[in-house]
């Protein structure tokens, strides 16, 4: 053989290697990125593949590629390139569809307000769920799903979006709330003011104290249930302080309102004398619920951290008098004592009495 011919030779096969060479590097290539979630790479490089095959054959002589290989991986990368479609596709839908009803600012409202929010992304994590599933991928491919930006949207939409458009409802509300909050709590003192004024009086009399503290007891109820529906809007829950929610509230108008509800919760308990043990058992919650209120207004940022004033309010709380049911006298004693016994005598002589009736009464025996 010539040395030119082996020359050529020698040239035609490195050639051919090389190219075999990078069909085997498109193909391992395609399925790395594909692995990561790059379907459209993965799909491009399949077709640069293709292309060297179609313009030499032999860089492909079986065919294993072309007829096995490329298309396991082409098939893999178009399923996931649907996959992630369908998955757009549902977080534009429920981002359409997601609408909150006005209702009327309470904790009613909250309540079905965050059950909605809640329902609805539970159903965005279910329907996903559900298109994956119908996606089937190989095995070594469904791991990117959780990689592809469609998948982390949804994540997104479900953890924190509907969360978002709840608070933007929720916001509108806290305006209304907060001017309920005010009206009641202005009603509250000036109501409290009344009664102090009764009770120095030498015109009052105990039913119109007692009316007039009922009075003022509900308005403290009322305007803790606005406070706590504030709360709720924070964290889903008034118990519930570690989950925290994204409202934006303006300025300092929750912080004035709730300073306000805790100085005149603790001038009205400055202004008991004394209370039994069911009134001083509320008194107590009304405590635990307002403290609780603090923890979550300063973790979310709503208001300043009114530790101290809370801890005043403790105080005005433990220097309420507690009245305890008064013993009965000895001589209520004696007289229940005695009143039993003559009663318990009294039993005995009709027993008696009537028993001896009975035996005068009955008709003499009979002999046969």
């Amino acid at each position: 053989m010539k040395p030119i011919n082996k020359l050529f030779l020698l040239l035609l096969i490195s050639v051919t290697a090389l190219f075999g060479q990078d069909v085997q590097q498109l193909y391992d290539q395609a399925r790395e990125v594909l692995t990561s979630g790059q379907y459209d790479l993965a799909l491009t490089l399949i077709r640069e593949a293709k292309s060297e095959i179609n313009k030499d054959p032999q860089v492909d002589p079986n065919q294993v590629f072309a007829n096995r290989l490329l298309p396991q991986v082409e098939k893999n990368a178009l399923t996931m390139g649907e996959l992630a479609a369908a998955l757009q596709a549902l977080n534009q839908s429920v981002q359409n569809e997601l609408f909150f009803q006005d209702l009327a600012p309470g904790p009613e409202a909250v309540r079905r307000y965050t059950a909605q929010a809640k329902e609805a992304s539970l159903e965005l994590i279910r329907r996903r769920d559900e298109i994956i599933r119908r996606y089937v991928l190989a095995p070594e491919y469904r791991s990117a799903v959780r990689g592809l930006p469609m998948y982390a949207q949804t994540e997104q939409l479900a953890s924190v979006g509907i969360m978002d458009r709840l608070s933007e409802q929720f916001e509108r509300m806290t305006t209304v709330l907060v001017d309920s909050l005010n009206a009641v709590d202005l009603r509250y003192r000036r109501t409290t003011e009344r009664l102090a004024q009764l009770v120095k009086s030498n015109a009052a009399n105990k039913a119109q104290v007692a009316q007039m503290s009922k009075e003022v007891a509900r308005l403290s109820q009322e305007r803790l249930n606005y406070i706590n529906s504030i709360a709720e809007m924070l964290v889903g829950e008034s118990s519930a302080e570690s989950f925290n929610r994204p409202v934006t509230l303006n300025g300092n108008q929750v912080e004035n309102a709730f300073i306000q509800a805790i100085q005149s919760e603790m001038a009205r308990l400055r202004s008991l004398t004394s209370v039994d043990s069911a009134e001083y058992r509320d008194l107590a919650q009304n405590y635990e619920k307002i403290a609780g209120y603090n923890r979550i207004f300063a973790k979310n940022r709503i208001a300043a951290d009114q530790s101290t004033l809370i801890a005043q309010y403790k105080a005005a709380l433990d220097a309420v008098s507690v009245r305890t049911p008064m013993a009965p006298k000895a001589t209520s004693r004696l007289f229940y004592f005695i009143a039993t016994a003559l009663l318990l005598v009294i039993l005995v002589v009709i027993l008696v009495a009537a028993s001896k009736k009975r035996s005068t009464t009955a008709p003499p025996a009979r002999f046969s």
